[in-house]
């Protein structure tokens, strides 16, 4: 059984030999060095799965031509990791989350809460979720829990169904990207600076160029090449409606027609503080885009700051300082089947389908490792090293007390 393992190793967490729809040629240097960011197409219908594995579950098959975004090279080879597909779903409970714009999406009001594979807590963790992060409905529902899009979640697919871009592509796509983030920092500046204005004075505020302000937001939600920012602008756009229709009523009300061209991005006078996630109820001075159910974006204006205030890279999750974690070890968490005196029910392996770890449970713990078969994760607990000859691989091979477990994204 033991000289099984390799090939069940091989078969669980690399690939190197064709396999369906996630088959392929030679690797191709350039796949470790496409920046994030870049989008390739798929060369033929083939799928894109939650874990770097032939064995993993299918997210979505997507047909050729159809765009993804690569986040980078997966750890494990002849894999891509990429953003999750804006055609797939994923489930999460409702206990985590809330209804805001009248049902269209959800926010996140758990932290660490999960999204998964299926609607049961027996379904693999796609992402661990934020306080305030915003997931798009897909109008399915399955007792308590509902189908929902994950922008910060991440999926694989094997590099034999990609058309990756050639040197060319990339530089245009790179620039591309780079005007959009230019756009993008100009409508958050723009964005503050006309709340600040608004708070100052509702009625001249009005006489801003906010239709501007909608258009390059709508720019914004179309061409930047990652997904949350193009959601974020989407809801900042969404929110700021009511302005927009008020802008346009004053210009007419006066004769003259609405503000054109580039927003103004002028001094945003004193420090305020932009309107906060998740507030509810009509237009205001001091709320200039809360509607009911509208979940909006939070700016900070620091004072006499003309420039575009700084940003999280991902505007759908707020700020937080938090400290990095430690890892004791990292790789794809699998079954141990064939190892019964090391007495670990699951393993760690890297992405060379070596075994870098047993892995077992800190008693009472609540965790189920089960949950995370075929995802790369960090563990952290103590490590102790076991002897050798029960595993006979000639090697120390820690045996880690896992306390905790937390997906990695590369």
């Amino acid at each position: 059984m033991r000289r099984l393992l390799p090939i069940l190793i091989l078969a669980a967490c690399t690939i190197h030999a064709p396999a369906a729809a996630d088959d392929g040629d030679a690797a191709d240097p350039r796949q470790f060095a496409l920046p994030a960011g870049i989008s390739a197409t798929m060369k033929s219908k083939g799928n894109v799965r939650f874990g770097p594995s032939i064995n993993a579950r299918v997210v979505r098959s997507l047909d050729p031509g159809e765009i993804v975004e690569i986040v980078g090279p997966a750890q494990v080879p002849d894999w891509f990791i990429i953003r999750f597909p804006q055609q797939a779903s994923a489930w999460v409970h409702e206990k985590v989350i809330q209804s805001v714009d009248g049902g269209k999406r959800w926010k996140v009001t758990t932290d660490g809460g999960k999204a998964r594979d299926d609607a049961t807590l027996k379904g693999n963790i796609v992402a661990e979720l934020a306080i305030g992060e915003i997931l798009e409905d897909r109008n399915r529902t399955v007792g308590q829990w509902h189908a929902v899009y994950v922008p910060s979640a991440v999926a694989y697919v094997h590099r034999s169904v990609l058309n990756l871009p050639d040197d060319q592509a990339v530089r245009q796509q790179k620039a591309k990207g780079e005007a959009a983030q230019k756009v993008w920092r100009d409508a958050q500046s723009t964005y503050a600076t006309y709340y600040a204005a608004l708070q100052r004075d509702a009625t001249s505020a009005t006489n801003l160029d906010w239709s501007g302000l909608s258009q390059q937001l709508q720019a914004v939600a179309k061409d930047h090449p990652e997904a949350a920012i193009r959601l974020s602008a989407q809801r900042i756009k969404d929110g700021i409606e009511r302005v927009v229709e008020a802008s346009q009523a004053v210009a007419q009300s006066h004769g003259k027609p609405p503000a054109q061209g580039r927003p103004a991005t002028g001094s945003t006078g004193t420090g305020t503080t932009g309107p906060a996630s998740g507030t509810t109820g009509t237009a205001t001075a001091s709320d200039p885009i809360a509607r009911p159910g509208t979940s909006v974006e939070t700016l900070h204006v620091p004072p006499n700051q003309e420039t575009a205030p700084t940003i999280p890279a991902d505007p759908a999750r707020p700020a937080v300082a938090q400290t990095p974690r430690t890892f004791a070890a990292e790789g794809c968490v699998s079954e141990n089947s064939d190892y019964p005196k090391v007495g670990a029910a699951n393993l760690l392996i890297d992405g060379n389908s070596n075994i870098v770890a047993f892995l077992t449970m800190k008693p009472g713990s609540t965790l189920n490792l089960s949950e995370y078969y075929w995802r790369w994760v960090g563990v952290a607990g103590e490590s102790t090293d076991i002897d050798p000859d029960l595993h006979g691989m000639g090697r120390k091979i820690p045996m880690i007390v896992v306390d905790d477990i937390a997906l990695l994204k590369k």
